[in-house]
């Protein structure tokens, strides 16, 4: 039976929730999977839970919807068209650069006090991302290169790969359909992005993350290139936290805190590059073409 577009019609709420039945239907066969096979709580079972997740909440749903809602999924997905080197080097460096902007709109964001009448919605909420904190110190603990070649693996490609599946492949393509406006397109979905990581004191920086991916696609058109910006990202974090488990000098907190605090000049300066960056190139594109 061929399945490509027989969904391509729906209405958008329609296609939402087709969309949440392939997920859950996904999802928990993952979870029974992994029940079957580890069902522990040590590190390694939680590693192999969320690659699991990663690959049934994110990936699957959005490979199985592109053969619903298209009659040509790959280039639903935007896979077909190779990335050149001139974006692909954008977007690395973009991010890399960047990195103190994001320190220091993270530290503006953890700055933000709820209104007293959500004081325990707060502590909760701190409690959930302390615990979150925790949890990711150990995931990405690593004594070896081989360990660490694991986390990369684990923690930086198969959430780049599977998240940019969903969000910009799937999500955004299926809203571009529905509306022309793809910079509110963008914006949605970078909403959702960060929201659906139900990390309150990392949204700003994670929104603005995620509009960052959502452009890269609609100025390069492939999907390659947000994916390989998004596990720069990751890998940068994995990466410092291996070097710095290697060299007792070196605090955690003072990498996490560049841009901020008596470094907040270079979170300006970061700023500035990112923006002055992203100018030049699509000044040069526009030329180009």
């Amino acid at each position: 039976m061929n399945i490509k577009g027989i969904a391509k019609n729906h209405s958008l709420l329609a296609k939402i929730f087709e969309w949440i039945g392939i997920c859950i239907i996904s999802t928990f066969c993952s979870i029974l999977l992994w029940q079957m096979i580890f069902g522990s709580n040590d590190i390694t079972s939680l590693k192999w839970l969320q690659l699991l997740q990663s690959i049934s909440l994110f990936l699957i749903p959005s490979i199985f919807c592109a053969f619903l809602w298209s009659d040509q999924p790959a280039d639903f997905l935007c896979i077909t068209k190779a990335p050149s080197w001139k974006d692909i080097c954008f977007a690395i460096g973009i991010i890399i650069v960047g990195l103190p902007a994001i320190n220091m709109l993270s530290n503006l964001n953890q700055q933000l006090v709820l209104p007293d009448f959500l004081k325990d919605l707060e502590i909760y909420i701190k409690e959930m991302e302390t615990s979150a904190e925790a949890l990711t110190e150990q995931f990405v603990k690593a004594d070896n290169i081989g360990q660490l070649t694991i986390n990369i693996l684990l923690m930086a490609l198969t959430p780049a790969l599977c998240e940019e599946f969903c969000f910009r492949g799937t999500m955004q393509n299926v809203l571009n359909e529905k509306s022309k406006n793809k910079n509110i397109n963008v914006w949605v979905v970078a909403f959702i992005f960060s929201f659906i990581h139900f990390q309150f004191y990392g949204f700003l920086p994670r929104l603005l993350l995620g509009a960052f991916l959502g452009y890269l696609l609609v100025w390069t058109k492939s999907i390659w290139v947000p994916i390989i910006a998004h596990f720069t990202n990751n890998a940068c974090s994995v990466i410092a936290y291996y070097i710095v488990s290697k060299k007792s000098s070196i605090n955690i907190d003072d990498i996490d805190s560049l841009g901020s605090g008596d470094t907040l000049w270079v979170g300006i300066l970061s700023c500035f590059c990112i923006g002055l960056g992203i100018y030049f190139y699509l000044h040069t594109k526009k030329s180009a073409e």
